[in-house]
């Protein structure tokens, strides 16, 4: 096949009886590939037009509906007259690209080659597990008080059947504490319904209680 003076081969058999012959080339063009993208496309464009017209119909039946709660008479009626020649611009139209394409390159998932090492010892922090032992040994169930600023959530049973009764906040021992965050603490348990717990470790064992409440002055 002759373009522009050169020869062309469109197949792997040819290819390889060439180079085998020691004759070296560049590589001009792939027709299945070309041929794909044509198809590809073909396909979008298609489904484009097809959006197209199931948008625009949607978006004239939202201006009826518009213009039926809000004119009446020959006002209405003028009005649903001109929708006739509503065109969707089709700069307005939404598409929906697809995140998952076949055919994208896709590099292998390597393993480690560096061995896992431990991280070692995570602190506690200010007696939280001394606490947590404690009162679950007292009966209470304990989840994450994260969303409310605390450590622990205390539930007097399953979090499943009852409401959280102490929002718990462990502190040090014998540390100032700042008087702000002791009255937001304090002011966020009394809105969601709930008793601020301080929770200390004594240095000669055990945990130390304080629950504080927001009382309004009268």
């Amino acid at each position: 096949m002759q373009r522009e003076e050169m020869e062309l081969l469109w197949s792997v058999q040819e290819l390889r009886a060439v180079r085998g012959s020691g004759l070296m080339g560049a590589m001009e063009a792939n027709a299945e590939e070309a041929n794909a993208k044509e198809r590809q496309e073909q396909q979008w464009e298609e489904f484009v037009g097809r959006s197209l017209e199931q948008q625009q119909r949607l978006a004239l039946e939202d201006r009826k509906c518009a213009l039926m709660s809000s004119l009446s008479g020959a006002a209405l009626d003028a009005s649903l007259a001109a929708l006739d020649s509503f065109v969707f611009p089709r700069s307005a139209l939404s598409v929906q690209i697809s995140t998952c394409r076949q055919g994208l390159p896709v590099q292998p998932i390597r393993g480690q080659q560096k061995p896992l090492e431990a991280m070692g010892v995570i602190p506690c922090g200010e007696g939280r597990v001394q606490v947590f032992s404690d009162l679950r040994r007292r009966g209470f169930c304990l989840t994450s008080g994260g969303k409310f600023g605390a450590d622990f959530l205390v539930y007097p049973g399953d979090p499943l059947r009852f409401h959280a009764h102490f929002m718990a906040v462990c502190v040090q021992q014998g540390e100032p504490l700042s008087l702000r965050d002791v009255l937001s603490w304090i002011r966020l348990s009394s809105n969601v319904k709930k008793t601020l717990l301080l929770c200390s470790q004594c240095p000669e064992g055990g945990i130390l209680y304080s629950s504080l409440q927001w009382s309004s002055m009268s």
